[in-house]
């Protein structure tokens, strides 16, 4: 313990001796513990923390593989609805994308992620409600009234928690939508939702509004445009 003692003050001696010395040591070790705490935070968002989702364990995505054999995470909209249509082992499959979208607040505008998915999206993910309802097949069609759900977040935020949001209308860049529901606070899958390559994509944050994907059913776009999720049949 003397030794312990007696090695801290010539420490401490050194660094008042030396202070650029010491200014630096003390920066690299503010930097380092600044990276290890973001690596941390993004590696447990991303790969440890549970997906906030009922039975997260039945939930598989779909992979192509491209020439190379190189996994491809998006799908084109043909590929997904005849995976959908085609699908006898699977209980859902859904589809998804981020967008990042303007919100009408009053005489201001902000930018919002905006997640659009496709009908059997919450119904996929067992996606608790805390008011209102998901989408049904005829609010994902093309042409059909505009519908959205909206987070538990944006809900509180936004809207001020009003006991009326269920039937409100909210602009998202130009386009009038209807709430038709409201998620519950811990229906959180950001992280199921991965970046793809098309104009308005954004990252893996959380989704503060849904709106329907409303893919045309004749569709022929090859291009890849979407993720699509699927969950196991219960055995």
């Amino acid at each position: 313990m003397e030794s312990l003692v007696q090695d801290s003050r010539h420490a401490l001696r050194m660094f008042r001796e030396n202070p650029a010395f010491t200014a630096v040591a003390v920066l690299v070790l503010a930097v380092g513990i600044g990276v290890n705490t973001a690596v941390f935070s993004i590696l447990n968002r991303v790969l440890l923390a549970p997906i906030q989702v009922p039975e997260p364990d039945r939930l598989v995505f779909i992979m192509n593989k491209g020439n190379d054999g190189t996994p491809i995470v998006p799908a084109s909209p043909l590929n997904f609805l005849h995976w959908r249509a085609e699908a006898d082992v699977f209980e859902d499959v859904a589809a998804s994308r981020n967008l990042s979208l303007d919100y009408l607040a009053g005489y201001r505008t902000e930018s919002v992620v905006v997640g659009t998915v496709s009908a059997d999206y919450f119904r996929l993910l067992r996606a608790p409600l805390a008011a209102g309802r998901g989408f049904s097949a005829d609010d994902d069609l093309p042409g059909a009234p505009g519908t959205a759900v909206i987070s538990h977040r944006f809900w509180i935020d936004r809207l001020g928690g009003a006991s009326d949001a269920v039937g409100r209308t909210i602009s998202l860049s130009g386009v009038a939508y209807t709430i038709i529901g409201i998620a519950a606070r811990e229906f959180a899958v950001g992280d199921l939702l991965i970046p793809i390559g098309g104009a308005g994509d954004t990252t893996v944050d959380d989704a503060l509004v849904w709106v329907p994907l409303a893919l045309d059913p004749s569709t022929t776009d090859e291009g890849l445009a979407l993720q699509c999720s699927r969950v196991s049949k219960t055995a």
